[in-house]
């Protein structure tokens, strides 16, 4: 899953923005344990209606999502599997976060998607975190507290970013002195949703 996001995501950069990637779904990071992936039958979400049992954007605040992206974001939503995409107005720019919250299934969904070599260790972030860039660029940054964890990823370029970045284009580089506070302000949307889910 994780090779197919990174072709998917420098598929878009190439798109110069293109939508192609976005809205999480079998391109995006994976919902394998997702609370929604139920059995075949088996009454899922609110009511037993096959919603999902939790919208990680409903967790979040406009204000702190916003502050990472320099173009005004539009609206957010939810697939069935409970994974949400937050895009911005404007798709030409970029395609926004994406979001990936697995609720009581442990860290197998987030150890199959940011994998343990490559990335980089981040404290502040639940109970344990790491980071790295898709492809070279994409910011992705995985979470745990208990059973629960967090998956964030940026799709469509960095130039959408709220950050100082290095080179022109859909394949401008977050400046490296930038990059360990941008990660920290983004793995903060992590710790909003392990809040609102509870103890």
């Amino acid at each position: 899953m994780r090779r197919t996001l990174v072709t998917c995501l420098m598929a878009v950069a190439v798109a110069a923005g293109s939508a192609a990637c976005s809205g999480g779904g079998a391109a995006g990071p994976s919902s394998a344990g997702s609370v929604a992936n139920a059995p075949a039958g088996a009454p899922t979400g609110a009511s037993g209606l096959g919603l999902p049992d939790l919208d990680p954007c409903s967790k979040l605040t406009e204000a702190d999502v916003q502050a990472l992206f320099s173009t005004p974001l539009g609206t957010s939503t939810t697939d069935h599997t409970g994974d949400c995409t937050w895009p911005l107005g404007d798709p030409s720019i970029g395609d926004g976060l994406n979001v990936v919250v697995n609720v009581g299934q442990g860290e197998g969904p987030l150890n199959d998607d940011m994998g343990t070599t490559g990335v980089t260790p981040i404290s502040g972030i639940g109970d344990h975190a790491t980071w790295d860039l898709l492809g070279g660029y994409f910011p992705h940054l995985g979470a745990v507290k208990g059973q629960d964890t967090c998956e964030l990823s940026i799709a469509g370029g960095n130039g959408q970013l709220s950050v100082h970045t290095t080179g022109k284009g859909v394949f401008a580089a977050i400046d490296p002195t930038a990059l360990p506070a941008f990660m920290q302000q983004f793995g903060a949307l992590c710790n909003e949703i392990f809040a609102g889910i509870g103890p």
